[in-house]
């Protein structure tokens, strides 16, 4: 019976750890505003703690890649597709921001374009910043059940229904851009396109500034980053290695802010949009050689 009782207690003590409740662990940052998701949706809710445990939901995991392997289990088991889910991200205003690229390089395996993060409060996921999430290069394949022409015709109308516009309609580079730096075979048709670009490299710094063309500049120079959104078609935004979140966040909301001042105008051809750069593609890039 002791024995029987110890192996018991053991159980439920691994069971509290693998699903327990990760709210109360977690501030979020600020800077967000109103988001509106569809009602049809279901939301997903990754958490990363102060201590920069990562849940999904209510369950703790261990590896990243766990977070496309359930991902996949949502769309797969309820014969959903990656449209049809609103996945929010509530991380600690603390944590190190490659923990949260990691993150998103396991969403976007599942080829998910979009996410939120939520600022604010834990509780209300009305607030926060909407995301297009730069491509992994690995992709899930999700659809592998055969599909009768009917399904294929009715998955197409789905896929094109959802298609996230560009940042800018005069973005023709935009999306071809993002998929040739996910794609390590396509090395001369980055180069090709970037030559034709008027583009800029920013480095988001561990001390709350960027790094653009040298010289420094603090995350909360406003008009010195809207000067440098007017100056180019492309921003590339690089990471160092010990940013925190909150910081990210901040540069994102002042960002989304001076976009959202010409885009309201329909001004669309005078500033210039964010193109991201994860550490995978980083990695990458050192590897083929491709300067950007």
């Amino acid at each position: 019976m002791k024995k029987t009782g110890i192996i018991n207690l053991i159980v439920l003590v691994l069971s509290i750890s693998l699903y327990s409740q990760p709210k109360e662990q977690i501030s979020l940052p600020k800077g967000g505003s109103e988001i509106k998701t569809q009602q049809s949706t279901k939301n997903i809710n990754i958490y990363i703690t102060k201590e920069q445990h990562v849940y999904f939901e209510n369950q703790k995991l261990t590896f990243y890649c766990q977070i496309s392997e359930l991902l996949s289990k949502e769309f797969t088991n309820n014969q959903i597709s990656p449209f049809d889910l609103s996945i929010n991200i509530l991380a600690d205003n603390g944590v190190f921001y490659n923990v949260i690229d990691k993150v998103k390089t396991e969403i976007a395996k599942t080829n998910n374009k979009t996410i939120y993060y939520q600022t604010g409060v834990v509780e209300n996921l009305s607030e926060g910043l909407k995301d297009v999430i730069p491509k992994s290069l690995y992709q899930i394949n999700l659809f592998s059940r055969i599909l009768t022409l009917q399904e294929r015709s009715e998955m197409k109308k789905l896929n094109d229904s959802h298609n996230i516009p560009p940042p800018a309609p005069s973005y023709n580079y935009y999306y071809h851009l993002r998929s040739v730096l996910s794609d390590g075979s396509k090395k001369e048709e980055a180069k090709h396109l970037l030559e034709k670009l008027n583009y800029a490299n920013i480095r988001l710094l561990s001390n709350q500034k960027i790094r653009y063309k040298g010289y420094d500049v603090a995350i909360s120079d406003e008009k010195e980053l809207e000067s440098i959104l007017k100056n180019h078609q492309i921003v590339l935004l690089h990471f160092d290695e010990n940013i925190i979140y909150g910081d990210y966040i901040a540069l994102k909301a002042i960002i989304k802010r001076i976009t959202n001042k010409y885009h309201s105008k329909k001004q669309y051809d005078k500033i210039s949009s964010i193109l991201e750069i994860p550490a995978e593609q980083e990695i990458m890039h050192k590897e083929i050689e491709l300067k950007l």
